[in-house]
C-alpha cells in the first residue's frame, strides 16, 4: 500500500474577546480539514499525493514551495481560483531535498550535499534560470536531510545529521 501524502497549511487566528469579533478565516480554511486542532486554528488541505514533502515555505502572495525528498526537487503550488487547493503545480530543481527557505526574491533549497538558490521574478511560480550553487560538498552520509534557517544579514544555517543517521 502506498503512503498517502497530504499538505496542510495551518492558520492561527488571534485570540479576541468574542467569536463575532474574530477575523474571517482565509479562503478554504475550514475549522479542521479532518485534523484535531485547538481553538483558534484552522487548516487548508493544499494538495494530496505530492510525494515525500519535508519542509514548506509560503510566499507573501500565497504560493507554496515544498522541498520534496523523492527526487522531485522543489514543488511550487499556486491556488488560482481561491478555493485553498493548489491547482497549478510546477517542479524544478536538482534531485531531492529537505530544507527550503525564502527571503526577498530568493528561494533557497538544500539537497543532500548542497545548498542552492534561485531568484524568483514577481508573479512567476518557477524560476527562469538555473540555480546558483551556494554550498557544495556537504556530507550526504546516512542522514541526508538538511534544514535551512536564514538569520539577519548574510547568515545561513544548515543542519547536518550524523553519517550513520543515529
Amino acid at each position: 500500500m502506498r503512503p498517502l501524502s497530504l499538505l496542510f497549511l495551518l492558520g492561527i487566528a488571534p485570540a479576541l474577546p468574542s467569536p463575532s469579533a474574530r477575523p474571517a478565516a482565509p479562503p478554504g480554511c475550514t475549522r479542521s480539514a479532518g485534523l484535531t486542532l485547538p481553538e483558534g486554528f484552522c487548516a487548508i488541505l493544499v494538495g494530496e499525493g505530492l510525494g515525500s514533502v519535508r519542509h514548506i515555505v509560503v510566499a507573501p502572495n500565497g504560493d507554496v514551495f515544498a522541498a520534496v525528498e523523492d527526487g522531485s526537487g522543489v514543488l511550487a503550488l499556486r491556488d488560482t481560483d481561491g478555493d485553498g487547493t493548489a491547482d497549478l503545480k510546477k517542479s524544478f530543481g536538482p534531485g531531492g531535498g529537505s530544507g527550503i527557505a525564502l527571503r526577498g526574491d530568493y528561494l533557497y533549497f538544500a539537497t543532500a550535499t548542497s545548498v542552492v538558490r534561485w531568484r524568483l521574478s514577481p508573479g512567476q511560480l518557477e524560476p527562469s534560470g538555473p540555480p546558483e550553487v551556494l554550498i557544495d560538498g556537504l556530507p550526504g552520509g546516512g542522514h541526508r536531510a538538511k534544514t535551512l534557517t536564514l538569520l539577519g544579514g548574510d547568515t545561513l544555517i544548515v543542519t547536518l545529521g550524523s553519517a550513520t543517521n543515529s
